[in-house]
């Protein structure tokens, strides 16, 4: 770990902390071939289980995740309390992920266990999967 001087600016990280960084920024080859592998049957997936939610839904997902509007714009906007407006977020996101991996071990033939540790890999950037479909 590096300290800051006292002007305020950092050293130079020193050459094992730049390959440290190398490292920790290469992708995981297990999770790239599981993408590369299963990625469209999950973008499916994804796609499918959005279509599935409420209007509402979808939107509070759009404003919150793609628009970037905060919980609290969100709630003046449906007249309700900030804390509804994370009861549905949360509600629409476990919807989308029971629906993933039911729908995920369907298509694969996976057992239940299986399709849930298959998806957490797979679907590790959760929210950018859900922006990207959502946009």
């Amino acid at each position: 770990m590096s300290l800051a001087r006292r002007d305020g600016t950092r050293p130079h990280p020193s050459p094992i902390e730049e390959l440290e960084q190398v490292v920790a920024e290469l992708p995981d080859p297990e999770l790239a071939y599981m993408r590369r592998s299963y990625g469209p049957e999950l973008r499916k997936a994804f796609s499918d289980a959005i279509a599935s939610l409420s209007e509402r839904d979808r939107l509070i997902l759009r404003f919150n995740l793609v628009d970037g509007v905060s919980l609290d714009r969100v709630a003046e906007m449906y007249r309700v309390s900030q804390s509804t407006v994370s009861r549905w977020l949360a509600a629409a996101r476990c919807s989308i992920r029971e629906q993933v991996e039911r729908a995920f071990a369907e298509r694969l033939g996976l057992q239940p266990g299986e399709s849930v540790s298959l998806t957490a890999l797979i679907a590790s950037d959760f929210d950018i999967s859900l922006a990207g479909l959502l946009s």
